[in-house]
């Protein structure tokens, strides 16, 4: 299976049409014919894509969208419309959607829209995971080294971080090379990117900056 797509098309005909086509290209569809079905029965299986009507009678594709990124679902979502107001589609983009397709659109169209939906979610899969695994490898060092390495991602020299801390040049060289092989880093340039990718996820979940900044 190339990967898992959900449709919810208040128009049967459009939305079983849509899972012959994308289950002949090998992926697993499941259809919904309304927002709360989709919800009620809908497993969220990840990674997957949400292809979403924009104009359904009981919510509309931007209320669906917002129901899922209050619950903290992440999915990427591909709006499917015969007719939306510039609005609709400035609010749907903004708020993450990859794509937005209006009916009638070709297959190729839908494919690859479906395909950069799935790779989009896991490249991010592989950035939280890699974040999750700084978060770790700095837990693991001790306060000083967590000091030490607060002060080497915002580019202080080793000299400068011993006059700050009133320790040894040496001491802080000895330190520096600990907090590198424990962080598995080659060099501090590499260090700043896997702490500021940590950051960055963290700070999508409202988790604050100060949390480099813990110190004994």
């Amino acid at each position: 299976m190339r990967g898992h797509v959900y449709v919810v098309d208040d128009d049967l005909s459009v939305g079983q049409s849509i899972k012959r086509l994308l289950s002949f290209y090998d992926y697993h569809v499941q259809f919904y014919s309304s927002s709360e079905e989709f919800f009620d029965k809908a497993s969220f299986n990840i990674p997957a894509v949400l292809l979403l009507d924009m104009r359904m009678p009981e919510k509309s594709g931007i209320d669906v969208q917002k129901r899922l990124l209050d619950a903290g679902i992440g999915m990427p979502i591909i709006f499917i419309s015969g007719e939306s107001l510039p609005q609709e589609i400035v609010s749907g983009m903004k708020n993450g959607a990859v794509d937005f397709l209006f009916k009638p659109f070709e297959a190729e169209d839908l494919v690859n829209a479906v395909d950069h939906g799935l790779q989009q979610q896991e490249e991010k899969a592989k950035h939280d995971a890699s974040a999750n695994d700084a978060k770790q490898k700095y837990a693991s060092l001790t306060n000083r080294q967590k000091q030490v390495c607060d002060y080497l991602v915002q580019g202080l020299d080793n000299k400068s971080i011993a006059a700050n801390l009133g320790v040894t040049y040496d001491a802080i060289k000895l330190h520096k090379r600990i907090v590198l092989e424990k962080m598995q880093a080659d060099s501090v340039v590499m260090l700043t990117r896997m702490l500021l990718s940590w950051i960055a996820f963290f700070f999508s979940l409202s988790v604050s900056f100060s949390l480099l900044k813990t110190y004994s």
